[in-house]
């Protein structure tokens, strides 16, 4: 699941992702402000990352 602020960043990740892997990729639509404006649960900080953060996008 890739997911940004908004959802508008993360939507041009998806292709490229799903270039690289055959597992299937999904957009958190309206990202993590619709996440967080349905009172679901936020983790703070660098957590469970499979390899260090690189912003490309």
């Amino acid at each position: 699941v890739l997911t940004c602020g908004s959802s508008r960043l993360a939507r041009f990740a998806v292709a490229d992702l799903e270039a690289l892997t055959d597992k299937p990729v999904f957009l958190l639509e309206g990202g993590t402000a619709s996440w967080i404006k349905a009172g679901l649960p936020l983790e703070h900080g660098e957590s469970r990352l499979a390899s260090p953060r690189i912003d490309r996008y």
